[in-house]
């Protein structure tokens, strides 16, 4: 039986990803980034669970948002599983200036090592 194939994204070119394990390491080890769960507010409101240490914003609103982030920060983004969503923010972000990348395994990885979450409010 052949191995799965490989997730390709093409139309995500170049842009840079980072695992949940090193944003993890960051953000225990104080670093200064940015971390933005942009997870469809469907898919919160009935999940109802967040990464702790992490802000929700709807990705249909970063217009709304975008201002209340700092450039001298690196950005990371992540949506369900990492892909479309948190890609096109990271996009969309990287376009404005600011240094985003996107978690590539979302919320789904960051869950399924263990890390802790709490209920969005």
């Amino acid at each position: 039986m052949p191995a799965p194939r490989p997730l390709q994204q093409p139309e995500f070119g170049d842009l840079p990803g980072v695992g949940v394990e090193e944003v993890k390491a960051m953000m225990a080890a104080g670093q200064k980034v940015q971390v933005i769960d942009v997870r469809p507010r469907h898919l919160v409101s009935r999940q109802q669970d967040i990464a702790e240490g992490v802000e929700w914003r709807d990705p249909e609103q970063i217009h709304e948002w975008i201002g209340e982030l700092s450039k001298s920060e690196p950005v990371v983004v992540y949506c369900a599983y990492g892909f479309h969503i948190g890609c096109k923010t990271a996009i969309k972000l990287r376009a404005a200036g600011f240094d985003a990348k996107y978690m590539n395994s979302g919320h789904s990885g960051w869950k399924a090592i263990g890390h802790p979450v709490r209920l969005n409010k």
